[in-house]
């Protein structure tokens, strides 16, 4: 007797799905097939039915026999209760689920003409013939959808099977002239949120900066991010301070030896000294960044970054340990971490001198594999003292990341600075009201391994450094530049009724209180994401020749300066929009800190640039020293610049002079209406959708690496010195025995020259080739073999016999001008 096997497989499946209904009507949580979940599709479409007049189709529903068993029930029953459906192009979409062996499953309501079609069980046999069809299992309409994701349904087709149904379904709907659009429902995970982070630090949940349960908006809205798997790794940050203590139970599993170094004591290990009660202050910075998620302390930004140390501040510091600092393991540390700078004292001016400027310059050349590396330092703590943070070089150098405080409240604090020259503000502590920063804590001296004491712009920027590590890991290749730009086109304005936010140009917020606003870390990322780097920088200088023009006193006088920079200048130099502007000054001044220098744009945005300082009573003025400004970044360099520099000082001190001073623009080749579409761009990507792992613009190649750098060994160099002796001895000697020693021979000589040339003289009515005869024979036939010195020769020797003519008569001339 031959088995039907394929009514035997129909009726095993019936029986299992009949059995399944009875006993929970699915209403428990069914898995996923495995084909399905494997290749993360179903079979059901979504189907837009094209808005045509179904009567030029001439379909008649009552001639699809066989096929209309399995819906026009139902459609009676769908359609009855509406009357705009039951205009609709349903016949359309009956044709359809015929064509392409589908089944209706329901309408979706919020389009017009949409339906959600799915594969039809029954037709199998279409697709693989060892199916067979004789009976029919019939279907409960209200849990289709459910069943045809699954496993009774699904798990039995092969894989293969599957993904040819699937692509034979998907190009039937695509080539249909009556569909509009189609849309294959993929499986898509979803997770419940009641508990996103399983952290069991015990101090996480006072990490007020990571997740502020009291105000919502206060914080760097990090966790977006951490969901989504970007939490650093990948990235090294550097924290260049007073050491680390990286054998702390909260930083020692993200610790990168590779990339540290005790500058101080020139050894490889970074941990701070207890000498001093201060040399906590690294260790805090690196647990901000980089703390890992354990049952101990808090957690960093970037929890799966690592750090390296980079000890220089447990000692007296010197130009060239600051470069040590910034090119140390260059191509390891992708971000330099620096909360520490001059003197906040109100009265100090100072910053990178030659060595420290080059190496900055050197890192964002050749750092990163070319990309540059990223230094993020902090703007300052002196409020207080009227300070502001372009009289720090560190703070106001075009290399930076300058990065500002504001309180839990998003307010300035009063140890903060004002400044032109900053890109933006993070979290720190306030006043005794507002909560501090929550952080690792070093173990030495009584310290207990954590802290929530940390504060000021030093506990500002170690966040800063630690998102952009989160942007790093989402986009590796970012240039220096590249991170300055998306900081300022995400940051988001704060206290807003006090801050005199300034809207320039290029419609950019900038206050010298915060910047261009607070950084967000679910901002920074998203826009990482969609990021095309920026073209090359380039730059346009103007330098005033030797002024001597005296400053008036008084505020209702201020010496102004006016530069035009026009279309030519900038010919060739592909400036289209700003970034930094740079003001070198040379002013004299028995009291620089009455001065107030402010330059205007073209457009009419004002940086002020250098504030009064009561403080500052020193004579030495400013000496060459570069001021700068981000507040005309994206505008036309185009334009009148005006330098307004008022005295506020009245008869108290003599009057101030400017010397000198030159304008540098830098900026680059991007078009107005590109910047504008790259804030659009940025604006469109909030939403997380490109924060997908497969998502990825490709990047540009990368830079040269550093070139190496072969140290002269021990032997070398004493080679080098001891040859460079000898040879500057032998020279010596030879010179003193030249001058000594032959006085007598080049006096003889001397002479035997004068009586060759009294000799010549009667040759010069002989023609020129028996005067050069004559001359050569005598050469041959002298038995004198003395060296003859080119010192001794007389001027006299080297003019030529003539032959008679106008010619010579003119030359003999000359010869008796010369011989006279």
């Amino acid at each position: 007797m031959q088995v039907d096997h394929g009514s035997f497989f129909q009726f095993f499946v019936l029986s299992n799905i009949l059995l399944e209904t009875i006993i929970c009507e699915f209403t428990k949580e069914i898995p996923f097939p495995k084909h399905v979940d494997s290749v993360e599709h179903s079979l059901i479409w979504a189907v837009k039915i094209k808005d045509v007049d179904h009567d030029i189709f001439n379909l008649d529903i009552s001639r699809q026999s066989g096929d209309t068993r399995n819906i026009h029930d139902h459609v009676v029953f769908q359609f009855s209760s509406n009357s705009e459906n039951k205009q609709s192009n349903f016949p359309l979409a009956q044709k359809i689920t015929n064509d392409c062996k589908l089944v209706y499953i329901e309408t979706i309501d919020i389009l017009k003409d949409t339906y959600l079609l799915g594969f039809d069980i029954d037709k199998l046999h279409h697709f693989n013939s060892t199916y067979d069809n004789s009976s029919s299992i019939l279907k409960s309409y209200s849990t289709l959808h459910t069943k045809l994701l699954h496993k009774h349904y699904t798990q039995h087709i092969p894989d293969l099977s599957f993904n040819f149904i699937r692509d034979s379904l998907s190009h039937c709907l695509e080539r249909h002239p009556m569909v509009e659009w189609f849309s294959q429902q993929n499986i898509r995970r979803r997770t419940k949120r009641e508990t996103p982070f399983h952290f069991v630090d015990p101090f996480f949940k006072l990490q007020w900066h990571l997740i502020n349960n009291k105000r919502k908006d206060m914080d760097i809205n990090v966790t977006g991010v951490w969901e989504r798997n970007l939490t650093g790794q990948g990235v090294t940050v550097a924290v260049v301070d007073d050491g680390v203590e990286w054998n702390n139970l909260d930083l020692k599993d993200n610790y990168n030896s590779a990339g540290s170094w005790d500058l101080n004591s020139n050894d490889p290990d970074p941990s701070p000294s207890a000498s001093k009660d201060s040399n906590h202050h690294g260790t805090r910075c690196a647990g901000e960044i980089a703390a890992v998620p354990n049952s101990y302390c808090a957690v960093g930004v970037a929890y799966r970054a690592q750090f390296s140390g980079l000890k220089v501040l447990d000692g007296p510091m010197t130009d060239s340990l600051e470069g040590q600092a910034f090119n140390k393991n260059l191509q390891i540390n992708d971000i330099y971490s620096c909360s520490w700078g001059p003197d906040d004292d109100g009265k100090t001016v100072d910053g990178p001198h030659v060595l420290a400027k080059a190496a900055m310059q050197y890192g964002i050349d050749f750092g990163r594999h070319g990309f540059g590396s990223i230094f993020v330092v902090a703007s300052g703590n002196g409020g207080r003292f009227q300070d502001n943070c372009n009289y720090d070089g560190y703070a106001n150098s075009i290399y930076t990341v300058t990065v500002g405080a504001v309180d839990e409240e998003g307010n300035m604090p009063f140890y903060a600075e004002k400044c032109a020259s900053m890109l933006a503000v993070t979290f720190s502590s306030g006043t005794s009201n507002h909560r501090s920063i929550v952080t690792t804590d070093w173990t030495l001296k009584g310290g207990g391994g954590c802290t929530t004491t940390h504060s000021g712009t030093s506990a500002a920027a170690p966040l800063a450094a630690g998102m952009l590590a989160l942007m790093l890991q989402a986009r590796p290749c970012l240039t220096w530049r590249d991170i300055q730009y998306l900081i300022i086109m995400t940051a988001q304005k704060v206290d807003v009724d006090h801050s005199e936010w300034k809207r320039n140009q290029a419609g950019l917020y900038h206050s010298h209180k915060h910047g261009f606003g607070l950084m967000k870390a679910w901002r920074l990322v998203n826009a990482a994401k969609v990021w095309e780097t920026v073209p090359w920088i380039t730059s346009y200088l103007y330098s005033s020749e030797g002024i001597h023009l005296q400053i008036p006193k008084g505020t209702n006088q201020p010496l102004t300066i006016t530069h035009t920079v026009t279309e030519e200048d900038i010919t060739g130099l592909n400036l289209f929009i700003l970034e930094h502007i740079q003001l070198f000054v040379t002013i004299t001044h028995p009291c620089r800190g009455k001065l107030e220098i402010v330059l205007t744009c073209p457009s009419g945005t004002h940086s002020i640039v250098a504030t009064p300082r009561a403080a500052d009573r020193s004579d030495k003025g400013f000496q060459d020293w570069a001021f700068s400004t981000v507040r005309c970044w994206g505008e036309d360099p185009i334009g009148v610049w005006n330098i307004t520099i008022t005295d506020h000082d009245t008869r108290t001190y003599g009057a101030g002079y400017i010397q000198n001073w030159k304008l540098k623009l830098y900026g680059t080749w991007i078009t107005k209406q590109q910047f504008a579409d790259r804030k659009s761009r940025i604006e469109e990507a909030m939403d997380g959708r490109f924060l997908d792992d497969s998502y990825q613009l490709p990047c540009p190649k990368a830079g040269l690496d550093a070139p190496p750098k072969h140290p002269l060994s021990p032997k070398l160099l004493k080679f080098l010195v001891l040859a460079s002796i000898f040879c500057l001895v032998m020279a010596l000697y030879e010179t003193f025995e030249y001058a000594v020693c032959y006085r007598d021979e080049k006096k003889a000589q001397r002479q035997k020259m004068m009586a060759n040339l009294q000799n010549q003289q009667p040759s010069r009515n002989k023609t020129t080739d028996e005067a050069d005869q004559s001359e050569s024979q005598r050469l041959l036939d002298t038995e004198s073999d003395t060296a003859i010195s080119m010192e001794t020769f007389d001027v006299r020797e080297n003019v030529p016999d003539f032959e008679d003519g106008t010619d010579n008569q003119e030359n003999s001339e000359l010869q008796q001008l010369i011989t006279n």
